[in-house]
């Protein structure tokens, strides 16, 4: 039909203007889509030639800065809940993979590997509660963009603790047991955590990004 150009048009420009995870974005242009085209079928019910029904339909919808800031908010949670998850999911790992790998003498070693296992403790606990009021944060600021900064700053303060504590723990086994450091064991777990960690850093970015997204 000559008037669906005038739908495709607007959600062209929509999803342009929206940064965010791939499938939230996809889920609310299709949203969008089905609302459009269901808005102009009433209208062509109603007897409107078919370019007046969609243009129609695109007018009410709304204007297209106002939709596109109240998608971005949704985008920006979307982004803040799946770097959380994903955060939580790789502290978890991580722990495991390193739990009981760190050299028992001198005395401190065994000591700071215990506080950085309490340590992840914390960093989930605090996870698991960012991300259950997220959405009354959002309820009360009415800012997606909120709590998709929150999720980027936890997520920072996280992994700034995470290469600090596991790195003085790596730093005192190259120190005090070099040999444990090299096995096979050990540099597959580093080469894992590794690219988990720069994942992570990409995700937090993304964070930022999606939460100051015109």
């Amino acid at each position: 039909m000559a008037g669906q150009s005038l739908i495709d048009d607007y959600l062209d420009r929509l999803g342009a203007r929206l940064d965010g995870p791939r499938g939230a974005k996809a889920d609310l242009l299709a949203e969008a889509r089905n609302g459009l085209e269901d808005a102009a079928s009433c209208y062509r019910d109603a007897g409107f030639p078919d370019a007046t029904a969609q243009a129609r339909a695109v007018a009410e919808f709304g204007p297209l800065p106002l939709i596109a800031d109240e998608y971005q908010e949704e985008l920006a949670v979307a982004q803040g809940a799946r770097t959380m998850r994903a955060l939580l999911a790789a502290m978890l790992v991580v722990h495991v993979l390193f739990m009981g790998r760190w050299p028992t003498s001198p005395s401190w070693v065994p000591v700071l590997a215990t506080a950085v296992n309490y340590a992840w403790v914390v960093v989930a606990v605090l996870g698991v509660l960012a991300l259950v009021g997220g959405p009354r944060l959002r309820r009360c600021q009415r800012s997606g963009r909120s709590f998709g900064r929150l999720a980027g700053s936890f997520s920072t303060g996280a992994l700034t603790a995470c290469v600090v504590l596991q790195g003085t723990l790596i730093t005192a086994t190259a120190y005090f047991n070099l040999g444990l450091l090299l096995s096979p064991a050990i540099l597959a777990t580093l080469g894992i955590g590794l690219v988990v960690m720069v994942r992570l850093v990409g995700m937090t970015r993304r964070c930022f990004t999606v939460s100051a997204a015109a």
